[in-house]
């Protein structure tokens, strides 16, 4: 599997998702203030030790709180993903670059790309997709967009084989 960069990772210590900006601000007198913030990393409680990566939620509540941030990280993840199938490897020129000059030639866009890299999944014919991950999720949007122009590029290759979408699917987002 090729890796251009390295896909971001949510952190298995939620400790790190506080706020110290809004608990440093707060009145002496506002120590009870429950925050989406204090719950996630209340929930952070080591099971094997000090120095421990594995975390356990302490109860319902927490394991709420932390289940609420998988998920808002997933979808933000997934916003700001798309899968090309069809782009097959060149010995000349990296995957991202590839991606650049397809984007620049057909879109003329330049996406700001965090992360790259070929699936294991592929139906042999088209190879392996690329996952790429992008700077933002309106990038995602505006490639994702402009992919249907793609069916009128004037490379016949490009025209029949290549596609963008979203990252629908779970294998899609295993790096």
């Amino acid at each position: 599997m090729k890796c251009y960069g390295t896909p971001p990772v949510p952190s298995r210590d939620l400790a790190s998702c506080t706020e110290p900006s809004t608990e440093q601000n707060m009145p002496s007198n506002a120590g009870n203030h429950i925050s989406y913030s204090s719950i996630a990393a209340a929930a952070a409680v080591s099971t094997n030790g000090p120095g421990s990566s594995t975390t356990r939620p302490v109860n319902f509540r927490d394991a709420i709180a932390v289940a609420m941030y998988a998920d808002s990280w997933d979808k933000e993840r997934r916003a700001k993903s798309v899968v090309v199938s069809g782009l097959a490897p060149r010995h000349d020129i990296t995957d991202a670059a590839s991606f650049r000059q397809l984007c620049s030639q057909e879109f003329g866009l330049d996406p700001s790309i965090v992360y790259m890299m070929r699936l294991s999944v592929g139906d042999g014919d088209c190879g392996q997709p690329l996952l790429i991950g992008l700077h933002s999720a309106e990038e995602a949007l505006s490639i994702t967009n402009r992919a249907k122009l793609l069916r009128q590029a004037p490379v016949e290759s490009v025209r029949s084989n290549v596609f963008i979408n979203y990252p629908y699917s779970q294998h899609h987002l295993v790096p």
